[in-house]
């Protein structure tokens, strides 16, 4: 082993792993930090759990390692009413059978994965990546313009989901 970090073993994981008397263990965790990156206080974390439990070291690791904070980004895209005949005729309808459109809307320009919610004169949609990637392949700046679009037909035909 080398010291270093990347494709290497670090000096303070290696002192760590010098803690771990049995050298099949050793390897394990050394393979670990390798793969999965550990940092040396998830080495130390791993060490600590192996002494204290004596579960097998690729438990210990496991555990350690899905203790790690997982990102889940989410996207947030917000729209205005600004036909105050729209505004009007949504103000009539329960706040289900806003969302009702808002949903048909969403769908009919090809918006994936996005809930949200309709108000009278905003309207909020939010997802995570899939969204995203709709709204970039559908174009942010004319989203705004098509859900407006969709509320306009949808009021018209006195329909929810066109």
């Amino acid at each position: 082993m080398d010291w270093g970090r990347g494709k290497f073993v670090g000096f303070s994981s290696a002192s760590e792993l010098v803690r771990l008397k049995d050298h099949g263990a050793q390897s394990l965790v050394a393979e670990a930090i390798l793969s999965d990156r550990l940092t040396s206080k998830e080495v130390r974390q791993v060490v600590q759990l192996r002494d204290r439990s004596r579960r097998a070291v690729s438990d210990c690791v496991q555990e350690v390692v899905g203790m790690r904070p997982v990102v889940e980004k989410r996207y947030v895209f917000m729209g205005a009413v600004a036909d105050e005949g729209i505004v009007a005729a949504l103000g009539d309808l329960a706040q289900s059978e806003r969302d009702e459109i808002l949903a048909g809307a969403t769908e009919a320009i090809g918006l994936r994965g996005a809930s949200g919610r309709l108000g009278t004169r905003i309207f909020t949609l939010v997802g995570g990546e899939d969204f995203g990637e709709s709204m970039t392949q559908v174009g942010r700046g004319t989203i705004e313009g098509l859900v407006r679009d969709h509320l306009h037909e949808s009021i018209e035909s006195g329909s929810s989901r066109s």
